[in-house]
């Protein structure tokens, strides 16, 4: 059973149906968060994600720096700050993983030692960066398949086959 709506705009008649149900899947705070609470709230663990990105911790501090810089100069144009915090450090660590290829790639020069982190690195260097920010997001963060959906703004339908290619190529790397 649909709602029927009608509305004159114009002088014409234009009828909306309504769904019967509508799913909300996360709620908002009314009132916006301030910096100093989105940083104490958020800092530590966006510089975990974007080391579990991009294996280096340096690079992980100087995107989520950059990220708190680029949010507090939008700050007042923004409607939800945590959620466009989360897409510049993703936008930054993909950045940053660019810059890293195109610089290995110029070096040509491997370490003779290797330890098992640099190995697991080098496996999550191999997936793409929707791969591993999926796998990031599921493992480490064990958020759902929706959560992960919306936060990289794809259907959650797309979450798990994508994670469990990830995961071969990761199965296939490491042996």
């Amino acid at each position: 059973m649909n709602l029927g709506y009608s509305l004159l705009v114009y002088n014409v008649n234009v009828n909306i149906q309504l769904p019967t149900k509508v799913h909300v899947t996360q709620q908002y705070d009314v009132i916006k968060p301030t910096v100093e609470k989105i940083y104490d709230l958020e800092y530590e663990r966006q510089v975990k994600r974007a080391y579990l990105m991009l294996g280096n911790q340096a690079t992980a501090i100087d995107v989520v720096s950059e990220a708190f810089v680029e949010l507090i100069n939008r700050y007042e144009s923004i409607a939800k700050p945590q959620a466009y915090l989360h897409t510049i450090v993703l936008n930054g660590c993909r950045k940053a993983g660019r810059k890293a290829k195109k610089e290995d790639s110029l070096d040509g020069i491997e370490p003779a030692t290797h330890d098992i982190q640099e190995d697991l690195d080098d496996c999550l260097n191999k997936l793409s960066h929707k791969q591993r920010a999926m796998v990031v997001m599921k493992f480490y963060e064990g958020l759902t398949e929706q959560e992960i959906a919306y936060q990289l703004d794809c259907r959650a339908g797309s979450i798990g086959p994508t994670v469990n290619r990830a995961l071969k190529i990761l199965k296939r790397e490491l042996q």
